[in-house]
């Protein structure tokens, strides 16, 4: 679109001068006409020879040595000056050689306007076609029309263009995989929740009419002979409760990558939150380590994504907390404020610090229903929220798990 809007505009300035020459030469020559005609009218009186040589030379439009110097001698005689009479000569016919030499230079500017606009034109052409052969928008086929015209230098761009077509099918794939992948991740969580609700609620039903019985329950022979119906159904139920736990946190995480769930930001109390969140605990598991503050502190969240991130990051830390309670504290800084969960056990290695945020990772020590979901999806809600998670081992034995999010400020928020 530029290059034509260029070329519009050179023939629009050539159409423009030429129209300017024309009318510039027509008035100069229709002026000059009238002023050596009275020029010739004057010498008529003095000389009718030489105003009938000059008239000739006025209406044929050619240029006569003769017929100037007889008019030079007339208009001496007429009382005329010579220079008088040779600059209306020359405004009558000027000098050809002017006009061929600013015609040439004209012409030649033109020209040379023209070729620029035409390179110009062909690198901005080449460079399209060699971006559409790099996006992989043209196959292979243009290398070897290349080759018959000539152009050898398309041979390396050929194999670039290979090179990056190759990567972008590559990189195009891994993505379809990841989307399929979290596509699959979302139908079994949903597949599987349904049934498992089920087998759950029915779990529960039998606990109820169990515990209407008489005392005396029926023994189950099991291999060790020591459980009994009812607590056999208990630890169904638990084991039920943990997978539905799983299948949530997968749903959970795939919508989350899948940008599906848009945090509810509201202002959050900090307290009453990591108050839920140690009520869930077993009392004496958690233990929160008061700060002097000089009021509530909150934090502009979503709450439930909220409780759900840093209950993640407690529960991991008590199920290697030793028979230590797991100790949370909060910083308050200047823009941020700090939550710190730290359990009192083995600590974990520099591997296990750098990949405990990644998916699936389940460390080198670990228990068998171990998934490595909660953490991640931790991050990401963290990260979701402005803010920053990292993991460190602390002096002394145990690990300590970090959150900084920015806090709520009321001046700021009213403001807006």
């Amino acid at each position: 679109m530029r290059e034509k809007l260029l070329f519009a505009g050179w023939i629009g300035c050539f159409c423009l001068l030429f129209f300017i020459g024309i009318v510039s030469s027509e008035y100069t020559a229709r002026y000059c006409i009238g002023q050596y005609q009275a020029v010739v009218g004057n010498l008529y009186k003095e000389s009718p020879k030489a105003a009938k040589k000059l008239l000739y030379t006025t209406f044929s439009g050619k240029r006569d040595e003769k017929a100037k110097q007889i008019g030079i001698k007339a208009a001496k005689e007429a009382g005329f000056t010579e220079e008088a009479f040779v600059i209306c000569y020359h405004q009558l016919f000027p000098n050809p050689a002017w006009f061929a030499f600013f015609g040439t230079a004209f012409l030649a500017a033109c020209f040379f306007g023209m070729l620029v606009w035409k390179y110009r034109m062909e690198e901005t052409q080449r460079a399209v076609r060699l971006k559409k052969r790099l996006l992989g928008y043209e196959n292979g086929a243009a290398f070897f029309a290349g080759k018959k015209e000539g152009k050898a230098w398309l041979s390396l761009e050929y194999y670039l263009w290979k090179l990056i077509d190759t990567k972008n099918r590559q990189q195009e794939y891994f993505m379809k995989r990841q989307e399929q992948m979290q596509m699959f991740m979302e139908n079994i969580a949903h597949q599987i929740k349904t049934p498992l609700a089920c087998i759950l609620l029915n779990l529960e039903l039998l606990q109820d009419k169990l515990k209407k019985l008489p005392a005396e329950k029926p023994e189950v022979e099991i291999k060790d002979g020591s459980r009994d119906v009812f607590h056999l159904i208990m630890d169904s139920a638990g084991q039920g409760e943990r997978i539905q736990k799983l299948l949530l946190q997968l749903l959970n995480l795939a919508r989350l990558e899948a940008g599906k769930i848009h945090f509810q930001m509201e202002q959050v109390s900090l307290e009453e939150l990591l108050f839920e969140i140690c009520a869930a605990f077993p009392e004496g598991t958690v233990q929160v380590l008061e700060e002097e503050r000089k009021g509530e502190e909150w934090i502009w969240g979503d709450r439930r994504w909220l409780f759900e991130a840093v209950f993640n990051l407690v529960d991991n830390s008590v199920k290697y907390a030793a028979d230590e309670p797991v100790e949370v504290q909060v910083t308050i800084l200047q823009e941020n404020i700090r939550i710190t969960v730290r359990d009192f056990g083995k600590g974990l290695s520099e591997t296990e610090i750098q990949k405990i945020f990644e998916r699936y990772y389940m460390g080198e020590t670990t228990d068998g229903f171990r998934t490595g979901i909660g953490l991640n999806l931790s991050k990401y809600v963290i990260e979701g929220h402005h803010g920053k998670l990292w993991a460190s081992n602390v002096q002394g034995g145990g690990t300590s798990m970090e959150i900084s999010l920015p806090k709520f400020f009321w001046k700021e928020k009213m403001a807006l």
